[in-house]
């Protein structure tokens, strides 16, 4: 989503840096996003997932049980997780 720059050792952007690691305890990373507004991030998919898959067998003639089982065993996982 952002570019980092990451600085040369002894170079002054790394000088300063470390100089204002050792006032904040925390790093200051440089980032850019886009090319023209580099405070906005890029284009890019992001995929998130949460907790542990479920397996449902492929089948192309799915019945309403089937889907009832399969929907039982997602709400449980979800309970599980939360």
């Amino acid at each position: 989503v952002f570019s980092v720059h990451v600085a040369p050792a002894g170079s002054l952007v790394r000088r300063l840096q470390d100089g204002l690691t050792s006032l904040t305890g925390s790093t200051i990373p440089i980032f850019h996003g886009l090319p023209y507004a580099p405070l906005l991030p890029k284009r890019s998919p992001i995929v998130t997932v949460v907790g542990e898959p479920i397996e449902v067998p492929l089948k192309p003639d799915c019945t309403a049980e089937d889907v009832d089982r399969i929907h039982a065993v997602y709400v449980n996982a979800l309970v599980r997780l939360f």
